[in-house]
Order: C-alpha cells, then structure tokens, then sequence
C-alpha cells in the first residue's frame, strides 16, 4: 500500500485522485448525481488496489472504464469515452458511415 494517495500523471505534474472530480466527469457524461459519487468511490478503491505509487491518465481511465463495465454496462464505457474524447467519438461515427457508404458503392 502507498504511503500517499495515488497521484495520476496527466500532462503536468502528477496529482493526487480526485474522487469529487471523477463523480463531476461522471456526472456530466450522464449519471446521477448520487450514482456518480457512488462509482467515483468504486474506482478510487480500484486505484488504491493497484498499489502503485503514480498511475497515468490513460491507466485511470482503464480502471474507470473496466468499473463502469461492471457495474453499468458497455453502454456507459461508450457513453464515458464519448464525454472524454468527443473528437475521436466523432471520428469513428465519421468513420463508421464512411465505411458503410463505400460497402454500398
């Protein structure tokens, strides 16, 4: 177990986790307010568990992606990558009817 809070590395210095800024990403990607602070609680005991000293962003939202698979579903993994990264969502929808049109040609 670490002797501090995990701290996740973004593009700056390294902070500690957040559970009330996860629950307020979670929030406005969709959930209720209490169901928000809820998974925020889940995976701030899924980042303790992982014992390390620092986590990167992109291995935070591993760990939030694979709680919101098994508490809500695939749905909301999509729905929460669609709030993260509303460019690359678009991308793939672009992508997708891309894709489809040429398959008709």
């Amino acid at each position: 177990m670490p002797d501090r809070e995990p701290r996740i590395r973004g593009r700056g210095h390294p902070l500690p986790f957040s559970k009330g800024r996860l629950a307020t990403t979670l929030f406005l990607s969709g959930f209720e307010a209490e169901r928000s602070y809820e998974l925020a609680r889940v995976v701030e005991r899924a980042v303790t568990e992982h014992g390390a000293d620092e986590l990167t962003l992109e291995e935070l939202y591993g760990l939030v992606e694979r709680v919101l698979g098994a508490e809500e579903g695939e749905g909301t993994v999509a729905r929460f990558r669609a709030w993260q990264f509303p460019g690359i969502a678009g991308r793939a929808r672009k992508e997708s009817r891309s894709c489809r049109h040429s398959l008709r040609s």
